[in-house]
């Protein structure tokens, strides 16, 4: 098989000249940078003429791993975390119209716009040192504890998460969104 060529890049910025590819795409990470409408409009300026723009992102409807992560601070006396929502003017809402829309407002054509559900799997300890890594809101609430408080969690975490598990994996269901958009 061909080896395709990879390039790392982080939106806002990318180090691609104007209208580059033919396909884009956002898996989970329009919602996870500052200004996610600049972000959209950078990956609109590089697609070409009759490209398109594939996303995806969450909404905001409650999920299995944010139920599970409430429980955990809840259970081991955490302090929750900071909120990680944008300023206003920088958010959006977490839906098919408001991830759509900031793929029509950078100048593109919304061909599709769902809401999809997600299931996906991972090893307990592979997803404990995630969050060990600061990863996500929880994460960043982790790393933020005492010790004490962190071994208190990892201990709930454990307990908790014994009735998500599926053949060894936890399973976290969770409804997201998927829009594509032409340039």
């Amino acid at each position: 098989p061909a080896e395709v060529p990879t390039v790392h890049a982080a939106l806002p910025h990318l180090p691609f000249k104007d209208d580059s590819f033919d396909v884009v795409i956002a898996n989970f990470v329009v919602n996870h940078i500052g200004d996610p409408r600049d972000g959209a409009r950078e990956l609109a300026r590089v697609i070409r003429s009759g490209g398109r723009a594939l996303a995806t992102g969450w909404t905001n409807r409650s999920t299995a791993q944010r139920e599970l992560f409430q429980s955990v601070l809840e259970r081991a006396g955490a302090t929750p975390p900071e909120s990680d929502l944008l300023p206003p003017g920088l958010g959006f809402e977490r839906s098919v119209d408001g991830l759509a829309g900031l793929f029509a407002d950078a100048g593109l054509t919304i061909l599709v716009g769902e809401e999809v559900d997600v299931v996906w799997r991972i090893a307990p300890d592979r997803f404990w040192s995630a969050l060990e890594a600061g990863i996500g809101g929880i994460g960043k609430a982790l790393l933020q504890q005492e010790p004490e408080v962190r071994k208190r969690m990892r201990a709930a975490y454990d307990d908790l998460s014994a009735e998500l598990l599926d053949g060894g994996e936890l399973v976290l269901p969770a409804p997201a969104v998927f829009v594509v958009a032409q340039n």
